[in-house]
């Protein structure tokens, strides 16, 4: 997305901006600038995710190595810290297996 605008400045540094052409006084000089900004700028990240476990498969043990690998792809590609650890105290799901707990925010520097 293009925006062209015109920041106006004063001796004294006071500044304003428009978006069509403007009028200047006599201690105004107008600077026309055309800012390009990508689209993916405007748009938060959507994370999807589609899991089947097919019956006749037995499940996946995701071990720690796992775990901090899919965390690390993750936090370097889109700054989100995703932290997934087995449940606790929950019973064991169909075929003996319990189900990890998956939290996941917003990485702030």
């Amino acid at each position: 997305m293009k925006v062209a605008f015109y920041v106006i400045a004063n001796q004294n540094g006071a500044i304003r901006t428009t978006k069509g052409r403007p009028s200047v006084g006599q201690n105004e000089v107008p600077v026309h600038i055309t800012l390009d900004l990508p689209s993916g700028l405007f748009t938060r990240p959507q994370l999807n995710a589609v899991i089947t476990v097919a019956d006749e498969l037995p499940p996946v043990n995701i071990t720690a190595d796992v775990a901090d690998n899919i965390a690390s792809v993750v936090r370097e590609q889109l700054g989100i810290v995703l932290t997934v650890q087995p449940a606790l105290a929950e019973p064991a799901r169909e075929g003996g297996v319990s189900s990890p707990l998956v939290s996941a925010e917003k990485e702030t520097t």
